[in-house]
């Protein structure tokens, strides 16, 4: 009985979420709100920590979470994208997958990056071989998906600091003498909200032959350990 209430609750918010990413990403902004608390705690021991250990815990939460409140999405981390997902010909795993519960169709991209010191290091962010913006823009990511997100780790500075510092990156790109990418003013991130721990942003991002709305969620975890060099 309570596994039949329980499959009941995952199909009405199917219903209401199918053309939509709204709910999804009230989801994931709810629950980055909290995710500094939980990063203490798992994290308060460590040395040191890299990237795809905190995308894996937000993974774990995520999908914890979503199965708590009967939601209809499915969280995997390193996800080997297809082919047909990525549109490259080859696979390309995805910080975070997000599908359905009932038919398991990927919905949602999520690519996980630090912003922290030094600068440079954070253009990946942006551009190069694992720059975030730039996989969705080639379709490495979320191919056939028409919105992904980019979730920031912020261990230094504010968010002022880095949504000048990331625009200015993309700025730059304008004079690009890669011909195979092409970078234009709606790359550029736009704010639209921000509380004391976490910020977001929204870019659309022209791709081979169509665009993809990106959004930027950026969470402070400047009272975390150090990250790997």
């Amino acid at each position: 009985m309570f596994a039949d209430k329980e499959k009941q609750k995952v199909k009405t918010n199917f219903s209401i979420s199918k053309n939509s990413t709204d709910d999804l990403m009230l989801f994931i902004q709810s629950c980055l709100t909290k995710f500094p608390e939980e990063y203490k705690k798992i994290f308060h021991t460590s040395e040191y920590i890299v990237e795809p250990v905190v995308s894996a815990e937000l993974s774990k939460i995520l999908e914890c979470k979503s199965r708590e409140n009967a939601k209809p999405y499915v969280f995997t981390h390193q996800y080997p994208q297809s082919c047909e997902e990525n549109k490259t010909g080859k696979y390309r795993d995805v910080d975070i997958d997000v599908c359905l519960y009932l038919d398991r169709k990927t919905i949602f991209a999520i690519e996980c990056k630090w912003l922290r010191n030094p600068v440079s290091k954070s253009k990946q962010y942006v551009s190069g071989n694992t720059g975030g913006i730039e996989r969705f823009k080639r379709e490495q990511h979320g191919g056939n998906l028409p919105q992904s997100a980019i979730v920031g780790f912020i261990e230094n500075e504010e968010f002022d600091f880095w949504f000048k510092t990331i625009n200015n990156w993309i700025t730059e790109l304008f004079i690009n003498y890669d011909t195979t990418i092409t970078w234009e003013k709606s790359d550029l991130l736009n704010e639209l909200t921000i509380s004391e721990t976490t910020a977001k942003y929204q870019s659309n991002n022209k791709r081979s032959k169509d665009y993809i709305v990106l959004t930027h969620l950026w969470v402070i975890l400047s009272s975390a350990p150090p990250t790997s060099p």
